[in-house]
């Protein structure tokens, strides 16, 4: 593809437009406010028609999820998964770990994502502002560094009709400034909104406590009561989770761990129930410790209804060396849990069905084999449709977060074509009953596969 270059280039005046605090104010008295997120330096322009975000540092998206207050995943024409990591900010955290400040961060960035996909325009770029310019991943590899630009009121807005979303969450007083090197016709102008929101003391400056934030301490939880609660919030939508902001300590076995979830269950022999919850542990990996299945473990957390998650824990210290009181602890490992074992659910296919509560988050197992119907491919992450052996459609998929091989340690077994797994029948000897929730709000009922080893291709010429 030709390569645009802008003809002209924006070029800032060298004229300090920070604010500083020599002209803060008088008494009570502040400087006028000034809208910098409407400032004619801070324009897009450059045409992002009949371009890609992958090859030429643009393209008009719409909104997959809104994830925190800097990082969000788009959709492409063509359906593609766009991960961004918001350049220049890092606002305070609101899922692995949560900030003060955090989830008000992440409800501002996520208002005005949904209001412009809904009724208006996202556009995503790279860094680069003056030329057409594939993008760069951040330290994750897995998102890429952007700018997002947004208009809340016009589908298809013409480039100078986008406001700057990076910087705006700025002027809101949502994140300090981080480097902006990369952006020398913005620079000062991002310091200078940051040095005024902090003048008008707002969110992060304010000077007062987060009123969305638990500043107290943990309380004495079981599964039981919060599975229960998560399940009626699915089943009825008006129903508000008690546990919703608190903080709780409480005991579990592992079922699995997969997508930085943990999956903790607890098994009442005597009347023969299933109870389990799911605790994203944040993006990087944990312990091995935490993570065999039927590891019995401590564990302390917060818990947060999420638009887009669900019910889920998070903010946990999944640090084995730490010697916080919070931090999660190993109580019995796997190898020597005979106290509290994990309970492995077993399934025909056909009578596992959807919306089974009954075993939400638990660890479930099939007695015979599934036939994969399609396939879809995403990110390194499958999605399977199944069907049974008599070709009879199933009510749950398999869900695959990590790059998959068709024999486990044979690498030139990895599988990058969708067609290769259409057709194949597999085992599934453990996974973890799950659900995802679309955009649209609609629920898919699905299993997590948490290893390799656990769900595998059939060889038929050794059938029977």
């Amino acid at each position: 593809m030709k390569k645009n270059i802008l003809s002209s280039l924006l070029i800032i005046p060298v004229i300090a437009v920070s604010i500083t605090t020599s002209c803060t104010k008088t008494g009570d008295e502040l400087p006028e406010w000034v809208d910098y997120i409407n400032d004619p330096l801070v324009k897009l322009n450059l045409d992002y028609n009949n371009h890609t975000f992958v090859k030429d540092g643009i393209e008009e998206v719409s909104l997959a999820t809104a994830i925190d207050g800097d990082t969000a995943h788009f959709r492409t024409a063509d359906n593609d998964l766009i991960k961004a990591r918001y350049y220049g900010i890092d606002t305070p955290e609101s899922t692995g770990k949560v900030q003060p400040f955090g989830r008000g961060a992440s409800n501002f960035n996520k208002e005005k994502l949904h209001e412009a996909d809904e009724h208006g325009t996202i556009v995503i770029t790279s860094v680069s502002v003056d030329e057409y310019k594939a993008p760069s991943f951040d330290s994750t590899g897995e998102r890429y560094v952007s700018l997002i630009w947004i208009n809340t009121e016009k589908e298809h807005a013409s480039s100078s009709e986008l406001t700057l979303l990076n910087l705006w969450i700025v002027q809101e007083g949502w994140s300090d400034v981080k480097n902006v090197n990369d952006l020398p016709q913005y620079q000062n102008i991002f310091f200078a909104a940051n040095e005024q929101a902090r003048i008008y003391k707002k969110n992060l400056y304010s000077g007062v406590d987060d009123p969305l934030f638990n500043y107290g301490g943990y309380e004495e939880a079981i599964i039981p009561d919060i599975s229960k609660e998560i399940i009626a919030s699915m089943q009825d939508e008006t129903h508000v989770n008690e546990f919703d902001g608190r903080k709780v300590r409480f005991n579990g076995t592992v079922a699995g761990w997969s997508n930085n979830i943990l999956y903790l269950t607890t098994y009442d022999e005597e009347t023969d129930e299933n109870y389990g919850v799911n605790f994203f542990t944040g993006m990087g990996g944990i312990d091995d410790r935490y993570i065999q299945p039927g590891a019995y473990l401590e564990v302390y957390g917060l818990c947060q209804d999420d638009e887009n998650f669900g019910f889920q824990l998070t903010d946990g210290n999944f640090n084995i060396y730490s010697s916080a009181d919070s931090a999660a602890q190993v109580v019995i490992e796997a190898s020597e849990n005979t106290a509290y074992p994990l309970h492995v659910n077993e399934f025909i296919p056909s009578e596992l069905g959807a919306a089974n509560y009954d075993v939400l988050n638990c660890a479930v197992s099939l007695t015979e084999e599934v036939v994969v119907s399609d396939c879809y491919i995403n990110n390194n992450t499958y999605t399977l449709y199944l069907e049974d052996t008599e070709g009879k459609p199933l009510d749950f998929d398999i869900y695959i977060p990590f790059t998959y091989y068709l024999e486990p340690g044979n690498y030139s077994t990895r599988v990058v074509d969708e067609s290769v797994m259409i057709g194949k029948k597999f085992n599934l000897s453990h996974g973890v009953y799950t659900f995802h929730k679309t955009t649209s709000g609609k629920i898919n009922w699905q299993i997590t596969i948490c290893n390799n080893k656990d769900f595998l291709v059939v060889n038929e010429e050794n059938e029977g």
